[in-house]
């Protein structure tokens, strides 16, 4: 009798597990886990760096296996120029299920030469964001660089100091003579001394304790110009082959409130044997998992590239201040 039982629930649960195998494949098979397909029109296709992303969307379009044309959800995240005449259009489209299709295109672009508009991600609005020129338009040395000039450097040459006040003294004749000239020693003296920048990671540490309300203008130039100095070094030290990439700007302004995609602060990728399209699939980007521009804050994101040899690009870092 036991034996009867024993068996009659063995076959119990072995008929309500077919029960609830077909009843799990009729739910899969009854859901939507397949993205809409983006479409391109043929021919090329022209952006200029400031016009409305929106153009962009002429002709594309989007088609869904269950919900048909999901044309209307397309939206393009991000725009990121390659450095060789052309740029790369990220677009996202997302059907009833929420299945989100993800393809990109690549659009002749032509840059639009005015600063403010340099880094602005392509879903912000233009006063979301502050991109500050990082590029050095004289050869003057930052406020607050410390030169590495010691006080005996800044010395009058030994040759005039013994009795020379350091101005010259026209010789007989008014005539000018090379030596003893005390301007042309301190040009001399100048030229020999070699100055060391500040490294970036000291001029980070030096605004640590500053409050994101007190940031200027200065500071931000300053901490972009020695970011953008250490990936320029980064970059000429590579190994022949490697990838490479490059910042629109690296020390924005950033509103609180606001969006930012930090893809569309990238301004050059490259690789010398992997296609635009697969070396902008292999972009890391750190130190964002905990950004948010609900509060007050400062960012430091580290961007590099891997391409299909393994071979890893130089660092570039971008300094984000929210306020």
């Amino acid at each position: 009798m036991k034996n009867n039982v024993r068996g009659s629930i063995i076959i119990l649960e072995a008929i309500a597990i077919i029960i609830v195998a077909a009843l799990l494949m009729r739910l899969r098979a009854g859901r939507d886990e397949l993205p809409p397909v983006i479409s391109f029109p043929e021919g090329a296709v022209s952006y200029t760096q400031g016009d409305d992303p929106q153009s962009l969307l002429s002709g594309v379009t989007a088609l869904d296996e269950r919900d048909g044309d999901v044309t209307d959800s397309i939206l393009i995240s991000s725009i990121s120029v390659t450095g060789d005449g052309t740029a790369i259009a990220v677009y996202h489209a997302k059907d009833g299920s929420n299945n989100v299709a993800m393809s990109v295109r690549s659009v002749q672009f032509t840059p639009y030469e005015e600063a403010g508009l340099r880094g602005i991600p392509v879903n912000t609005e233009p006063e979301d964001i502050e991109v500050l020129p990082d590029e050095d338009d004289d050869e003057s040395i930052p406020e607050g660089t410390d030169s590495g000039a010691s006080d005996a450097s800044k010395a009058p040459p030994a040759d005039i100091q013994d009795g020379n006040t350091g101005e010259a003294e026209p010789s007989d004749g008014g005539a000018d003579t090379d030596e003893g000239d005390p301007a042309d020693s301190e040009s001399n003296a100048a030229a020999a001394q070699v100055i060391q920048p500040e490294s970036a990671d000291s001029v980070l540490a030096s605004y640590e304790a500053l409050d994101p309300d007190y940031f200027t203008g200065e500071d931000m130039e300053k901490i972009g110009a020695a970011l953008r100095d250490e990936t320029e070094t980064a970059r000429d030290s590579l190994p022949e082959g490697s990838p490479t990439i490059g910042l629109m700007a690296h020390a924005i302004f950033q509103d609180m409130g606001s969006t930012l995609n930090p893809l569309d602060l990238i301004s050059s990728i490259d690789d010398a044997e992997d296609s635009i399209e697969y070396i902008f699939g292999q972009i890391h980007v750190e130190g964002n998992a905990g950004f948010t521009t609900d509060f007050p804050g400062k960012y430091v994101f580290r961007y590099y590239v891997i391409d299909s040899d393994g071979n890893q690009s130089n660092i570039a870092r971008l300094y984000v201040v929210v306020r």
